[in-house]
């Protein structure tokens, strides 16, 4: 099946699960667009609080916005999977509760599909905020903008940043040709879109499209290994699986991710051994001489692990003085994103609150 593009409907899903006060400007974000031809779904995870009360004064003024709700909490994977599998429209989104959109996102994605029928996806820009407001990063900097052939817009996504998701407008057959996401991987935005990209044609347009704002308590897999790392593991199953990548591309993957993989380790380890806390030090060290074993970065962890006390105090030392060096960083980021800023309204920026903060991450 084909899909026929004039002014086709789209479904935003906005799973979400205890967090109102985010999920009134995720919502908001989308009925701010410019294309109008839409709704909005809020798949609500039995959540226990004022969510329900949200949508509902949303629903009472525009009907575009739907809502359903879990008899019972499924947690946040099964959560995207359910409203997946019930998709219905031509084309649709996701929109993480704690981002937003920015007004040209599915104006942009329509006019760039139907120029380019054969792409399965739009992959729009998103910018980076930290929790004031402040741009620090842009996903698709890197990129050209243009039509990407498999596997070219895989080995994009491999060797620079992957576009984030909230700015990417599926077609509804990609569901029946790649299937739904792997309950496996937490990182399923990633696994999904690698798998999209080394079979289908995609889009990609740099022109930012959506807004993924940083928090103090963003989800961070430091010190989550356990729970991580066996996903991204799982990516690598799924990439060596399709049939249609060569064996240099599938091996070119595995060296990155396991590059990315280690790093992350390394970089909490060191944080670990800067903040003192031992638990977190031995677990990284296990984990880096079972997976990552000789590696430099697993020799380096091991000198400062077996060194005497002076030697972690000065990795600790150097952890404390990061501060100084994320200075000039942002500085550097102030210049750089600084014509991006008329992008953002200030009013759909929400300094982090007290009010909200312990649900950040539930």
């Amino acid at each position: 099946m084909t899909t026929q593009l004039s002014t086709p409907l789209i479904t935003t899903v906005i799973p979400t699960f205890r967090r109102p006060e985010l999920l009134k400007r995720a919502i908001q974000s989308i009925l701010n667009q410019t294309y109008k031809n839409f709704k909005v779904i809020i798949y609500d995870d039995a959540s226990e609080d004022e969510t329900e009360d949200v949508v509902i004064d949303f629903k009472k003024k525009d009907p575009r916005v739907k809502y359903f709700r879990n008899p019972k909490n499924i947690g946040s994977i099964e959560n995207y999977s359910y409203a997946m599998k019930h998709i219905a429209t031509p084309l649709f989104s996701f929109l993480s509760d704690d981002d937003f959109l920015l007004p040209n996102f599915f104006t942009d994605a329509v006019e760039a599909l139907k120029q380019n029928p054969e792409a399965i996806c739009f992959c729009g820009g998103s910018l980076m905020i930290d929790f004031n407001g402040k741009i620090s990063g842009h996903d698709l900097e890197a990129w050209e903008d243009g039509v990407y052939y498999p596997p070219s817009g895989f080995l994009e996504m491999i060797r620079k940043i992957h576009p984030l998701w909230q700015s990417t407008l599926f077609k509804r057959e990609i569901i029946d040709d790649i299937g739904i996401l792997d309950p496996e991987i937490l990182a399923i935005d990633y696994d999904y879109l690698l798998r999209v990209a080394a079979q289908k044609i995609i889009v990609v347009s740099k022109n930012p499209c959506s807004v993924f704002q940083y928090y103090p308590s963003s989800v961070s897999p430091r010190y989550k290994f356990r729970t991580y790392l066996p996903g991204l593991f799982k990516v690598i199953k799924n990439i060596n699986n399709i049939e249609v990548l060569s064996e240099g591309v599938k091996k070119e993957f595995r060296q990155n991710i396991m590059k990315f993989m280690q790093r992350i380790v390394f970089r909490s380890g060191l944080k670990a051994i800067g903040e003192s806390k031992l638990e977190n030090i031995e677990e990284v060290y296990e984990i880096l001489n079972s997976k990552f074993t000789n590696t430099p970065k697993t020799l380096f962890f091991n000198l400062i692990y077996h060194s005497n006390y002076s030697g972690k105090k000065l990795i600790a030392l150097l952890y404390k003085l990061r501060p100084i060096k994320q200075i000039f960083r942002e500085k550097n980021r102030n210049s750089k994103y600084k014509k991006y800023e008329h992008l953002i309204d200030n009013k759909m920026v929400l300094s982090y609150s007290s009010k909200w903060a312990h649900k950040i991450d539930k």
